[in-house]
């Protein structure tokens, strides 16, 4: 009894799991020697590091809230249907599956095959070599005005998915938005011209472009899908604009 007190004491102190009432109440009231409280005990001292660590081994359901704060490492099938937030890096081996709203803001390796269905949001690096199967995706966008220069001038953002172009009426030269590199190969950056102002065009110029040095785009509706390969950015997809 001693033993598993002292583990659930020490476990409330470092954060790591979050227990329901009801659940830490049945723990504490159960008959001594109840194979539910040897079970907990021993589930604990599995995952617990002493430098407050967690590693899963075995299968796991998630249904209550849990707030992660520490290095974690997975490796059994897991089933979370509860609220999630992770700031610490993970390593995740097994199946998921995900009901429930998460945030992750820490990096992550996942190599199992995933199921989303609930909200995500994830800001920090993520490696996935597995099977994932997604409800629904949104990904990061902006809407990127060019200056009022002659050309107009902007920079798309590298942390975001979708660029929305607007150009800009003054003078007569094409306006012109800049792509820096990417960071991983398989990025994917998304252009459309929203607002068609300047009656030159507007060119996207990535730093490195495989096709050649811009595409560029004359109507409202233009736009490409581009891929970073680790050396240059590649079109895979093209409407209207012009590669130059």
């Amino acid at each position: 009894m001693k033993r598993w007190k002292k583990v659930l004491l020490g476990v409330g102190i470092a954060g790591l799991v979050t227990w329901s009432v009801a659940e830490a109440v049945t723990i504490r009231n159960g008959p001594a020697g109840n194979s539910r409280q040897e079970n907990v005990a021993n589930a604990l001292l599995d995952v617990l590091n002493t430098d407050g660590t967690m590693n899963h081994t075995g299968a796991n359901s998630h249904t209550g809230a849990e707030t992660h704060t520490g290095a974690e490492t997975h490796t059994g099938d897991e089933t979370h249907s509860g609220t999630e937030t992770h700031s610490g890096p993970e390593t995740h081996s097994g199946v998921e599956t995900f009901s429930g709203a998460v945030t992750h803001s820490g990096d992550e390796t996942h190599s199992g095959t995933e199921t989303h269905s609930g909200i995500e949001t994830h800001t920090g690096a993520e490696t996935h070599t597995g099977l994932e199967v997604f409800n629904q995706m949104a990904y990061g966008t902006e809407t990127l005005t060019l200056s009022s220069a002659d050309p107009g001038i902007g920079t798309a953002s590298t942390t975001v998915t979708y660029t929305a172009l607007v150009s800009d009426a003054t003078g007569s030269l094409t306006d012109t938005c800049s792509l820096l590199d990417g960071t991983t190969a398989g990025e994917v950056h998304i252009f459309s011209l929203k607002t068609d102002a300047e009656t030159t065009g507007t060119a996207v110029v990535p730093v490195n472009f495989g096709p050649g040095t811009s595409t560029h785009f004359h109507d409202v509706g233009d736009g490409c899908i581009m891929i970073w390969d680790e050396v240059n950015w590649q079109i895979v997809s093209n409407v209207g604009g012009e590669i130059q």
